[in-house]
């Protein structure tokens, strides 16, 4: 469901240049939301259904629980929207995230900015 099928070097260096490349991007490194979302760009994939899986597998990397890592990525959502709008954000990645009630899913915004940085790889 999740592609580990990585060494641990291999996924510690994209998790890192995931990580930087979220920075340069949305800034808020304080947040511990923005590492936890690193981490997830970082192991999704297209067969990943439910972010609850996704959420357990970075626990296990992490040492978190998988409600405090979503717990973290939604309030790192919510962070960066009060510098950008849904628009912008959307802009920024070339997908049209879905606007409900002037916040993003998690798991879209996963799997978009995932397709963004896999396509604009350096």
């Amino acid at each position: 469901m999740i592609h580990t099928n990585v060494t641990d070097e291999e996924l510690n260096t994209k998790i890192e240049e995931t990580y930087y490349k979220i920075i340069a991007m949305f800034g808020k490194l304080e947040y511990a939301g923005c590492f936890h979302l690193a981490v997830a760009v970082a192991l999704y994939n297209a067969d990943c259904k439910r972010l609850t899986d996704l959420f357990r597998t970075e626990s296990e990397i992490v040492d978190s629980t998988p409600a405090a890592i979503e717990r973290n990525i939604r309030v790192y959502l919510r962070v960066i929207l009060e510098d950008k709008s849904i628009r912008e954000i959307s802009e920024m990645i070339g997908y049209p995230l879905s606007d409900i009630d002037g916040t993003i899913k998690a798991k879209e915004f996963i799997a978009a900015l995932k397709l963004y940085l896999t396509v604009n790889e350096d």
